[in-house]
């Protein structure tokens, strides 16, 4: 049984406890780096939003030999705990001037999400893809993001320029920059390490939720906040989409060779495939202004 069959048996399973009052549906999701994930889409009639139940893990657990139907007492549970009540007010959305003060960005790697990107309007940042975003905070469904897609820009009758604008503006505000020693940001896991940790000059920068925050260092400012505090150039390595690490760069030989094979070593080793943002090693140039890959 491969996971469609198994999404189909899930849906057939769930409909037959929910009743004829549910809809209920498969869906592939795409994911950012293109990887697709497989959901279960539960919505009572009347109701205008459907909760996405991911069902991957729910897979690997089935094929560990947990029994079906404990699978399904478990996605009932999961929905039932989660199920918005009643309408969600999705109006503010049809107007521009009600998101707007909501708006900030992501960064993800431009070539893994072109699919995921033809219906977005990016804004290209060397090899990355700087994705706007709303923040959403319902007291039906909680926080989330939703992404910002070419069609709502055409019904907000504004143009992409203009939309960017807002999402630099509000951006700092809506998700604030962060930046704290790498031995703050490792936690326990740094305390092993911890003497040879202290003396690093090594900073992971991020937003205050610690969450899609990588590109942060994009914010107006920020970058030649960075450079001030370093007195100069200065690297940015992406540990993943949610953070970057920051240290003071000096041209040494094998400098360049080595810096790639730590992030390299980061996204096969530490980071999921999902939130790998990219091989490259940036560098900011404090003459200049301006952030290239080295």
């Amino acid at each position: 049984m491969d996971i469609k069959e198994f999404g189909n048996i899930i849906v057939a399973e769930v409909a037959d406890v929910l009743g004829d009052n549910v809809e209920v549906s498969y869906k592939e999701v795409l994911k950012n780096n293109g990887i697709i994930c497989h959901a279960v889409l539960i919505k009572k009639k009347g109701e205008n939003v459907a909760p996405a139940i991911y069902l991957d893990q729910y897979f690997e657990d089935y094929k560990r030999g947990i029994v079906l139907m404990k699978i399904i007492r478990n996605i009932l549970d999961f929905y039932n705990e989660h199920a918005p009540e009643g309408l969600i007010d999705v109006n503010y959305y049809e107007e521009f001037s009600k998101i707007c003060d909501k708006l900030f960005f992501k960064v993800i790697n431009y070539e893994k999400n072109k699919k995921f990107l033809e219906d977005v309007p990016y804004v290209r940042f060397q090899d990355l893809a700087q994705v706007p975003l709303v923040k959403v905070d319902d007291r039906f469904i909680g926080s989330g993001v939703i992404v910002v897609k070419k069609e709502h820009v055409l019904r907000w009758e504004i143009s992409e320029d203009e939309l960017w604008e807002n999402v630099y503006e509000n951006a700092p505000r809506v998700q604030p920059f962060l930046m704290e020693h790498i031995l703050e940001s490792l936690g326990e896991k740094g305390k092993e390490c911890e003497p040879f940790l202290r003396e690093m000059n090594t900073f992971v920068i991020t937003n205050k939720e610690k969450v899609n925050g990588a590109g942060v260092f994009l914010y107006p400012g920020v970058s030649e906040s960075i450079s001030g505090k370093f007195g100069g150039d200065f690297i940015i390595l992406p540990s993943s989409i949610h953070e970057a690490i920051v240290m003071p760069y000096f041209d040494e030989e094998g400098k360049r060779e080595f810096l790639y094979s730590m992030v390299k070593d980061i996204n096969s080793q530490v980071v999921s495939d999902g939130d790998v943002l990219s091989d490259s090693v940036y560098l900011y140039e404090a003459t200049k202004g301006e952030i290239r890959i080295l």
